[in-house]
């Protein structure tokens, strides 16, 4: 065929479509506007040769032009005001260009259009072959919103079936494309049409993706059937759909700092960051409106969260200065039906150095020592700002033999815990008989809140006379540890976190001093492990090396490594002197934390299987227990996310999750609040209304995700009794048939548990010798039943819904005939309410 005029009126109307543009049509045949030109031509961008037969034409009007021969075009408009709009032009082969033109009304204007050539364009002339692939040309939008959320909901996607040359193809070459969605939400998403036709002249065929109720990440391709059942395809297109509305349990907000100097400087900054979900725990739309507040300083207004749901703002110190120095930020967006979601976070304001300490004079006896405690705070008694420096040093005469140990050298983090403003310190004197005279004790403070110092003075006392220490006394003799073990908390190896722990030891003699390498030793280790008592198998921690030889300094380490079991390990080391004295460092413990959360150890617990609260707000609670592979329970604060089919489940500490405590235990409670599981999809169809699934999950090895779920019967009234006949007979001296009797709630369901069902008999207990008692499931000793708290109590069935009852004559001598017998059943179902039901009998011969 000729050479085609490419790209031609259905892209015009799909590009018209997709256009995120809307400016002002100039009116055509409009006798009183003015006849206004668009002139210039259409070249390519590699040699800049002209282009003919090119498509040109204004993206939002009926404005076309076909560039001739040597690439010249003209678009004729005749305008009343001035037009803004985009004139593209599009060649087979060849993509498009396209130039913004302000036109004013008389007045012409020339345009180059320059369509971007490769080494696949065409040289000479073109004509269109047989179809070979479908290239996506172009979408109205890559995002989309979930459907009711208020955002735009559809995308609109345009593909182009081509022919192995690049050439659009058409004519006799057109063919049905056939389009299918891959993966996505499952949220209820479709695409309309499934099927279409190319155009006969530019090769084009559309479709439109409409979303569902869930957010999440779908793709698309465009497909067709050629000649011997070839199959071609589009490369997938990717469309995101992003979520819904803000909800209360997925609104949390932190801070990158917890400390500024606010209460010393203005225009500090706090960096406040908001994480908004929607109910399926997706990020909510990108551009929700986050709203903040401050008690103190200045914050920007608002932010818009980004594709992630993640909003920031910076808290600005400055006037109004907060009460005791804690400036509260209170973030806050809107949800569905307009209710108002809001949470806090405290930021400390601190303000300038103060140090509190002690103002009376000390004095140090010969080789003693003196404790105190001093503080470091601002004037609210808040910490100071993260990269303070603390030291405490002596001198003076007395000084020379004076050691500073505890909080002598202090490096504040980022804190806004009050603890951190009280420290401790001891002055030891180090050498009998040595320096004495005055001494001042210096605390001194370099802070962004300003630097400090305070003095404390005191006296070392001098000694009473020179001791002379005998050899023996230099002779090994204590073991001491030095420091605190680079790790008190390691964990399982192979989880990513710190597996090992080095503890310095030092040999002293009998005064307290390191010994030197003519009296180095070697030490043995003795190691004690308890763990978890249900492990079986795994590797225990051990110790590198397995012995230490003391260094110049009377030093030597060991290092705890973690096995695969989470436990307890104690180390002493041990020295063994060449007259056999034994001697042992204190134990020192170091606690083995466990590792992955494991599906085969994950369990989820009901603390009720069946309860009431169809008719109002109850609340019951559940637990889930998380261990490793090895049956450890997982590190503290592992979180666990939880989801529930109807009511509302707590979702703990912040970002839908609580957290695991030492045993691997992490709890929430489910409000049976709406939707009640009454109507679809809030029940299981299986079990019918009434019945729902709570679920749990977390994050294992590699990120795989471990999930554990439990069936719930929520119960309603009223509760209902039946199978009770009108009346009974007792046999004199006998007992009456089995009554058989079933109750249940309003669905027919089982009552829930801890319902008690009592069966007595009454009668005229004034004649002597007379009595009568119930049997089956009841008796004179446990006339009443207890339903349990067991799964088993979910499902109607003997001692759940279903009981038999009998009333027996064990008069003296039998009853009187005739007398009168009431057997009346008591159903207290909790929650619910409490029924009674009575039958009348007889005794009879």
């Amino acid at each position: 065929m000729n050479l085609r005029k490419v790209v031609l009126w259905g892209m015009v109307a799909g590009m018209i479509f997709s256009s995120c543009q809307n400016p002002t049509e100039p009116i055509e045949g409009d006798e009183q506007g003015l006849e206004t030109k668009v002139n210039g031509s259409v070249l390519r961008s590699d040699n800049l040769s002209p282009v003919a037969n090119a498509l040109v034409f204004d993206l939002a009007g009926q404005v076309r032009d076909t560039s001739n021969a040597d690439g010249s075009f003209r678009l004729d408009y005749r305008l009343t005001s001035a037009y803004a709009t985009k004139i593209v032009g599009s060649a087979g082969g060849f993509k498009n260009d396209t130039v913004s033109v302000s036109l004013s009304p008389g007045r012409d204007t020339t345009i180059v259009l320059k369509v971007k050539a490769d080494s696949t364009s065409p040289v000479g002339g073109l004509s269109s072959g047989k179809p070979a692939n479908i290239v996506l040309v172009g979408t109205s939008a890559e995002n989309i919103g979930i459907r009711g959320a208020g955002n735009n909901e559809t995308s609109v996607l345009t593909f182009e079936v081509r022919d192995s040359l690049g050439i659009p193809v058409g004519g006799a070459n057109k063919l049905k494309v056939q389009f299918t969605i891959l993966g996505g939400p499952g949220g209820g998403e479709y695409i309309f049409p499934v099927e279409g036709e190319s155009d006969a002249l530019t090769g084009l065929v559309s479709t439109r993706v409409t979303s569902g109720t869930k957010a999440g990440v779908l793709q698309v391709y465009a497909s067709a059937t050629i000649a011997a059942g070839k199959l071609i395809k589009s490369s997938p297109v990717r469309l995101t759909i992003s979520g819904g509305l803000p909800v209360d349990s997925r609104f949390s907000i932190s801070r990158e700092v917890a400390n500024i100097a606010g209460g010393v400087f203005d225009n500090l900054r706090a960096r406040i960051n908001v994480v908004v979900g929607d109910n399926q725990g997706n990020p909510v739309q990108e551009g929700t409106a986050v709203y903040f507040t401050t008690t103190g300083g200045i914050i920007q207004a608002s932010a818009a969260t980004s594709v992630d749901g993640i909003a920031s703002v910076e808290l600005i110190s400055g006037n109004p200065r907060p009460t005791n120095g804690i400036a509260v930020v209170t973030a806050r967006t809107v949800g569905d039906s307009g209710a108002s979601i809001s949470r806090t976070i405290p930021i400390v304001f601190s303000g300038p150095t103060r140090i509190i300490a002690p103002t009376t004079t000390f004095e140090i006896s010969d080789s003693s020592e003196y404790s105190f405690a001093y503080k470091v705070q601002d004037p609210n008694g808040n910490p100071l700002t993260a990269g303070t420096t603390i030291n405490v040093t002596t001198n003076g005469p007395g000084a020379s033999d004076l050691e500073v140990v505890g909080d002598n050298s202090v490096t504040l983090g980022d804190t806004d815990n009050p603890a951190w403003t009280t420290f401790f310190v001891t002055v030891r004197d180090k050498a009998a008989g040595g320096a004495s005279g005055p001494v001042t004790i210096t605390i001194e403070v370099t802070s962004q809140n300003g630097n400090a110092k305070a003095s404390i003075l005191g006296t070392v006392k001098p000694g009473a006379s020179v001791i002379t220490v005998p050899p023996s006394a230099r002779e090994p003799a204590q073991i001491a540890i030095i420091g605190s073990p680079t790790a008190t908390d390691i964990f399982i190896a192979g989880v990513g976190a710190v597996e090992n722990s080095v503890i310095t030891y030092e040999v002293r003699d009998s005064l307290g001093t390191p010994i030197d390498t003519s009296k180095r030793v070697s030490a043995t280790f003795n190691v004690s492990f308890f763990p978890n008592s249900f492990v079986q198998g795994g590797t225990a921690p051990r110790v590198i090396p397995s012995t230490g030889v003391s260094d110049n300094r009377g030093r030597f380490t060991a290092n705890v490594t973690s096995g695969t079991q989470a436990g307890v390990v104690q180390l002493v080391a041990r020295v063994q002197l060449p007259n056999g004295t034994v001697i042992l460092s204190q134990p020192t413990r170091i606690t083995v934390h466990a590792g992955f959360p494991d599906q085969n150890h994950f369990t989820l617990l009901a603390s009720n299987f069946a309860f009431a609260g169809l008719d109002f707000n109850n609340t019951t609670g559940f637990t889930v227990v998380v261990g490793d592979t090895f049956s450890n329970p997982v590190p503290v604060n592992t979180a666990v996310y939880w989801h529930t089919q109807a009511g509302i489940i707590q979702t703990g500490s912040g970002n839908g999750a609580s957290y695991t405590n030492s045993r691997g235990f992490a709890v929430s409670e489910l409000y049976t609040v709406n939707p009640r599981p009454l109507t679809l999809p809030f029940y299981d169809t299986a079990f019918g209304p009434g019945y729902h699934w709570v679920y749990a999950q977390t994050q294992g090895r590699g990120g795989k995700w471990i999930t554990d779920s439990v069936l719930v019967l929520v119960c309603g009234g009223p509760l209902s009794l039946t199978g009770l006949p009108a009346t009974f007979t007792i046999p004199q001296s006998g007992a009456s048939a089995l009554i058989l009797f079933d109750i249940r709630d309003r669905n027919n369901n089982p009552l829930p548990t801890g319902t008690t069902v009592n069966a007595s008999v009454s009668y005229d207990n004034t004649v002597a010798g007379i009595k009568f008692v119930v049997g089956g499931d009841f008796s004179e000793q446990f006339p009443t039943y207890t339903v349990p708290n067991a799964g088993f109590v979910r499902f109607p069935g003997s001692g759940v819904t279903n009981y038999q009852v009998r009333v027996s004559d064990v008069s003296n001598g039998g009853g009187i005939i005739g007398m009168a017998v009431t057997l009346t059943i008591t159903v207290n179902a909790p929650g619910i309410g409490v029924r009674s039901f009575g039958v009348p009998g007889s005794v009879v011969p």
